[in-house]
């Protein structure tokens, strides 16, 4: 695409079409970052044991 078709007047809906693909990919580029921010905090956010099993060879209940 050349520069000059941006600022053609005899495609105004060309123009519209891709001032509006513009804007959707502006948006979906913010919303991206967001959950890339989100994921990448959740990913950081430390492991906690809760709770372990016991099992013990030759049928032993306990430790």
């Amino acid at each position: 695409m050349n520069a000059s078709n941006t600022h053609d007047r005899s495609q105004p809906q060309a123009t519209e079409r891709l001032v509006a693909a513009l804007r959707s990919a502006l948006k979906d580029n913010e919303r991206l970052k967001e959950d890339n921010r989100r994921l990448t905090g959740a990913a950081a956010e430390p492991i906690a044991i809760v709770g372990i099993g016991c099992r013990l060879p030759g049928g032993v209940a306990s430790p």
